[in-house]
């Protein structure tokens, strides 16, 4: 019993350093995990973005290949202006994509795809389509 009486508060000193590293370190490390959560959030939520822009590239293209059949040779343009559905709207719960009125120059029809997801819009580039390429 000797012994522990000459260590003079040697165990509590150890205890508040202790402490005291653990007080340091531990707001950085907390610090880190948040930040890596966030940014896998928002990398998921870029990726819904590109996802729901290909969705509307594809809806483009199919309604584009299914109304050809139909189209006056003689006015192409005139034909898809009028036949094609837009703009159009498709609400997928949190997530839609919107596809604009087509702007049209000569024989481009020329979509502005807008994806929501969490509440978060974002405009991809225009999505141009030549109606020549439907009938090659």
């Amino acid at each position: 019993m000797n012994y522990i009486k000459n260590q003079h508060g040697y165990a509590l000193l150890v205890v508040l350093l202790i402490i005291t590293v653990i007080g340091i370190f531990a707001p950085i490390l907390v610090n880190n995990v948040l930040s890596s959560s966030k940014q896998f959030s928002m990398v998921e939520e870029q990726m819904q973005h590109e996802k729901l822009a290909n969705m509307a590239y594809i809806y483009i293209d199919k309604a584009f290949e299914s109304i050809r059949s139909e189209a006056d040779p003689e006015d192409l343009v005139g034909f898809f202006k009028e036949n094609l559905q837009v703009p159009y709207e498709v609400p997928l719960g949190l997530q839609h994509f919107i596809i604009t009125e087509p702007v049209v120059s000569g024989t481009n029809f020329s979509f502005e795809i807008i994806t929501t997801v969490n509440g978060k819009p974002q405009t991809h580039p225009e999505y141009i389509v030549n109606i020549n390429d439907y009938f090659n």
